[in-house]
Parts: C-alpha cells; sequence; structure tokens
C-alpha cells in the first residue's frame, strides 16, 4: 500500500500514482473545466482577466499551459517561453525546434541500447570453430 501526502491539501491518501487525493484532483478538473469554458466564450482573455473571472489562481493556468492542456492565443502575448532556448511558446514545456532535437537525443539513446538479437545455434558453432593466429 502507497501512502501520500497530498501535494495540495497535504493530507494522507492511498495514492495510485498519483500526487493529490481524489478530493483535490476532482476540485482541480472542476477548476480546469471552468478556465476552459470561459476561454471558449471568451478567446483571448488575459490572465488577469481568466483569474478574476474565474476566481482560479494563475499558477494553476499556468500550470496547465506547461502541462499542453491549455494553450495561449496565437496572436496574444506569450506567457511561456521554451525550457531549454526561451524561445516564446504557446502551450508546453519546449518550442518545436527543441522538442525535435529532444526526440531525435532519445531516439539515438534507444538505439544504443538496442538488445542485439540472439545467435542462433549455428552461428554460435562457427564462430567457436574459428582459429585466431598470433603474429
Amino acid at each position: 500500500m502507497n501512502i501520500r501526502s497530498c501535494e495540495n491539501c497535504k493530507k494522507l491518501f492511498q495514492s495510485y500514482g498519483n500526487s493529490m487525493c481524489p478530493k483535490c484532483i476532482q476540485e482541480f478538473d472542476e477548476k480546469f473545466t471552468l478556465v476552459k469554458n470561459f476561454l471558449y466564450d471568451n478567446p483571448g482573455s488575459s490572465m488577469e482577466t481568466i483569474c478574476e473571472e474565474t476566481g482560479v489562481d494563475s499558477t494553476h493556468v499556468m500550470k496547465w499551459l506547461r502541462e499542453g492542456r491549455l494553450m495561449t492565443d496565437a496572436h496574444g502575448p506569450s506567457l511561456l517561453t521554451c525550457l531549454t532556448c526561451g524561445t516564446p511558446i504557446r502551450s508546453g514545456k519546449y518550442c518545436e525546434e527543441c522538442n525535435a532535437k529532444l526526440i531525435r537525443t532519445l531516439e539515438g539513446g534507444k538505439k544504443a541500447f538496442a538488445v542485439e538479437p540472439k545467435k542462433t545455434a549455428e552461428e554460435s558453432k562457427r564462430k567457436e570453430s574459428r582459429f585466431h593466429i598470433k603474429s
């Protein structure tokens, strides 16, 4: 049994991989839905307006932007910057270029750790029957 302290309310709860208790998760989901619906009806609203009208803290809105659950208006000011290069972005953690570099790096690492296929008994015997000449 995995017992954790909720990162929001600090109460102990049985965790199945979550960092928040079920009650706080439900509250955050309701707040997210409120913000999402507000932005649907009022596209291009400022962070200040969103927070005033919905009563949701700006730290939560920024978290949802970083998670990619919300996106800023393409024509409005950018609230986020790429964590690697500092380029303004609309959503997430990385710009498209840095994200592509990260994927290429991870793909390269995946190839480095790739498991070679097992050799057949015949291939193993051929290798054992070779003679090495010392020079």
